[in-house]
């Protein structure tokens, strides 16, 4: 994949809705990793939650889900598993560039450490907190602190559905949209402008009257048929957002 953060926000708005289908942890602990994992891969910067009464289980399922699985290998012991994360098993690995470390020593390798955890044994880093370090000397061995220059996937922020109605940059996947082919101009521009934050329904009512004169764009046939789930909709309209906005 592409090593380095975006230039400008690509940020996804999801609901809870989106998983209430699937009925239990197994099958959730899937779906929420395969989507976790296609978020790293097209580089989405942002995943706006949206708070929902009576499925709070999955916000805190999912915030739990992207906290475990965007920790590199050597890092994830570091996170006890309780009930909602005895499935991670099932998870799928994502390849973001924290994550494809070497075994031993590598001068010039960066790597994200916490409690002083490095992933190389007899190495221990400064700082308790979250860090970043190089090495710079695999013989002695030496590193120095240093920063994080690479993606690190996406942060998630558990919002209020007023908090996504005042984005400036939304936009909306409907299959009443823009072919974004068409439109592809105005998408570049917004992108460099703003950013752009990608809403797929639910929530309940349709996102074209809850979002009345916010741009929207088709990015799959048949979008919002009963053939054609949120999460496939989101996925393809990620897809195509990488392409024409590379």
């Amino acid at each position: 994949m592409y090593p380095f953060p975006r230039s400008h926000e690509l940020n996804v708005v999801i609901y809870p809705q989106m998983f209430s289908i699937y009925s239990n942890l197994s099958l959730l602990t899937r779906e929420m990793s395969d989507l976790i994992r296609f978020f790293s891969i097209t580089r989405v910067t942002k995943i706006y939650l949206v708070k929902d009464r009576g499925l709070e289980h999955i916000t805190v399922l999912f915030s739990k889900l992207l906290k475990y699985t965007l920790k590199p290998p050597y890092l994830k012991k570091l996170i006890p598993i309780d009930e909602d994360l005895k499935k991670v098993g099932l998870t799928q690995p994502i390849n973001i560039p924290y994550h494809a470390v070497s075994n031993g020593l590598v001068e010039g390798e960066i790597r994200v450490t916490e409690n002083h955890e490095t992933g190389i044994r007899g190495i221990e880093a400064y700082s308790p907190n979250t860090s970043f370090i190089m090495i710079i000397d695999s013989k002695k061995p030496e590193f120095v602190d240093y920063v994080s220059i690479f993606y690190e996937g996406p942060q998630l922020e558990i919002v209020n559905s007023k908090r996504i109605e005042q984005m400036d940059n939304l936009i909306l996947a409907s299959r009443s949209g823009y072919d974004p082919q068409d439109k592809a101009k105005l998408l570049r521009e917004m992108y460099y402008r703003t950013g752009i934050t990608v809403l797929v329904g639910p929530p309940e009512g349709g996102i074209l009257r809850k979002f009345s004169g916010i741009p929207s764009f088709n990015f799959l046939p048949k979008q919002g048929a009963t053939d054609v789930r949120s999460k496939e909709a989101l996925m393809a309209g990620l897809s195509i957002l990488n392409i024409l906005l590379s």
